[in-house]
């Protein structure tokens, strides 16, 4: 018999089940939350800072219950986020930051699915393509949690499957909600 994470007892759970964190990633990209004329870099950084005050709403109100695990490019931008975080009175010991090069912030899609057996924890490494390599620029997100894997430890299954697990939504008792368009490739 196969090792496979079925085969093992693990299942997904819903999203609503008890966690031990939330993992998220600080927002950057021009691209995603700018606009796309170079001529507009003021309005670029206007945009992407009305976003990080955003991020700064959701990782307060997320931190108040659980831990917030953050990506950060790096130590320069790690310090801002926790000058910021300050500011709105968080709990700095709530957050642990992760510094890794990433391109986007949509980890529903490029990270890790986790899975447990009720006795082990593991996660799901499957293949991320960037929206069908749609956007070149995000490719480098598919090895993101592959640098971070001694971070998050437990056991890893390598899934070759291509899937975004932003579409997809699991109920926890085996039962998958997605569509069409997302998962089935049209001849």
């Amino acid at each position: 018999m196969s090792e496979t994470p079925k085969n093992l007892g693990f299942r997904i759970p819903a999203e609503w089940e008890k966690h031990s964190a939330v993992w998220l990633a600080w927002p950057h990209d021009k691209i995603s939350f700018g606009s796309l004329n170079e001529t507009q870099n003021e309005m670029d950084e206007e945009r992407l800072s009305r976003v990080e005050q955003k991020f700064l709403e959701i990782i307060k109100a997320i931190s108040e219950s659980e831990i917030v695990k953050l990506l950060v490019l790096n130590g320069e931008v790690e310090e801002r986020v926790k000058k910021m975080l300050r500011l709105i009175n968080v709990n700095l010991d709530r957050i642990n930051f992760y510094e890794v090069d990433y391109a986007d912030v949509w980890l529903r899609d490029f990270g890790p699915i986790f899975i447990s057996n009720g006795r082990e924890k593991a996660w799901l490494k499957w293949v991320y393509d960037a929206y069908g390599n749609k956007f070149p620029d995000l490719l480098k997100d598919n090895n993101v949690f592959l640098k971070l894997e001694k971070v998050i430890g437990k056991r890893m299954f390598k899934i070759d499957f291509i899937l975004e697990g932003g579409s997809i939504e699991i109920n926890g008792d085996g039962i998958c909600l997605t569509t069409e368009k997302c998962l089935i490739e049209k001849s």
